[in-house]
């Protein structure tokens, strides 16, 4: 006994994963849905709404829930003819936009800010990571496994000697993994 037409999911562009569950339950009789039914191919949102809780408390000295699926979906084509076609309105999209990052206007001499730090601010983040994930290649091998050293600030201590702070610290930031290395 149908008591409604399928209708194809339809997640919202820009709203990512949706989670689908069906239900099954196990009729113990005939159950009269005359309540639950809709009219055929009705396509109207508002009438299809659902509460299977509600449905279930109607219903439950005749069922058993028996058994569950569930799948998730996003956004592709297929939803622009539902939209269209079955629902009769215009698609609705919720892509955020995010804001161009605020960055005062570069100065010439930033005075009392590390200079590597002021400048990455100006750069692209995509830029940054590759830098980062370069640096990261150069100290691994494809078929050794990673070794860390027993006591590797000490041997950056000896590795710095000589340099400049802000290239000290930069190696700090790696070796401790904060920063742009975190990950």
């Amino acid at each position: 006994e149908q008591l409604c037409d399928y209708l194809q999911v339809f997640p919202v562009k820009g709203t990512g994963f949706h989670r689908y569950v069906f239900i099954l339950f196990k009729q113990e009789q005939q159950i009269d849905f005359r309540d639950d039914r809709l009219s055929p191919n009705t396509c109207s949102l508002k009438e299809r709404t659902f509460n299977t809780f509600n449905f279930y408390e109607r219903h439950q000295d005749h069922m058993t829930p028996a058994g569950f699926c569930f799948f998730q979906s996003e956004h592709d084509e297929s939803v622009r003819d539902v939209f269209w076609n079955k629902l009769d309105m215009k698609e609705p999209s919720f892509e955020f936009v995010f804001p161009v990052p605020y960055h005062p206007i570069q100065k010439k001499f930033p005075h009392k800010k590390p200079f590597n730090l002021y400048l990455d601010r100006y750069r692209d983040i995509k830029d940054i990571n590759e830098e980062v994930l370069q640096e990261k290649l150069k100290t691994v091998h494809p078929f050794k496994p990673s070794t860390d050293p027993k006591y590797p600030l000490y041997r950056l201590q000896l590795e710095n000697r000589g340099l400049p702070s802000w290239l000290k610290k930069k190696r700090r930031n790696a070796t401790h993994k904060v920063m742009q290395w975190e990950d």
